[in-house]
């Protein structure tokens, strides 16, 4: 593929994905919507609602935050206590 793509199309998809990301990062933002979808249904009264951004998952490993498998299962059960609460 790399040998017939010009530089032009190369650049005309790194445009496309700045406008319409598309793989894991997408993949990312729209379960963060899903996620955020159900948090705000089942949030109790007088909480305040979530967006998608606030709990998709980033790219972490840039950022330099780890977590084990148990420190995410608690994130998320945090979630969904603060939501029933």
């Amino acid at each position: 593929m790399l040998k017939c793509m010009t530089a032009k199309d190369l650049r005309e998809w790194e445009v496309y994905y700045e406008l319409e990301p598309f793989g894991p990062p997408a993949m990312n933002l729209n379960f963060g919507r899903l996620l955020a979808l159900f948090m705000n249904l089942y949030r109790g009264k007088g909480t305040s609602s979530v967006d998608a951004e606030s709990v998709a998952f980033g790219d972490f490993a840039k950022r330099g935050i780890r977590q084990s498998v148990e420190e995410m299962k608690d994130v998320l059960m945090g979630f969904v206590k603060k939501g029933k609460g």
